[in-house]
């Protein structure tokens, strides 16, 4: 993992309410840059980076992978939100998306 850092908008569906609605989003801090080895399906080693600073796309599979390998560990976001009083909720009524203060 990186040193650097990036601080950027996460939920989870594992957060969601028994209604399956309505949900937290908060700032999450994590680093920009990973790597991650593991033992692909015929045996073999590999290794898999993501350098947050190529692409778009490396920076939120690189999110994403330590976002998943966190439940592995029994974390989820919520448990690193950052600076965090207050997180947000939207909850949809009747169609419409509103977000309040918790």
């Amino acid at each position: 993992m990186s040193e650097e850092k990036v601080i950027l908008n996460e939920d989870c569906l594992s957060i969601r309410k028994e209604d399956g609605i309505a949900f937290i989003i908060g700032d999450v801090e994590r680093p920009k840059n990973i790597s991650i080895s593991y033992i692909d399906l015929e045996g073999n080693s590999k290794e898999l980076t993501c350098n947050g600073n190529n692409s778009d796309y490396d920076l939120w599979f690189s999110r994403c992978l330590q976002h998943e390998l966190d439940h592995l560990d029994g974390i989820l976001f919520i448990d690193r939100l950052y600076n965090a009083k207050f997180p947000k909720t939207e909850i949809e009524i009747s169609g419409n998306l509103q977000t309040e203060n918790i």
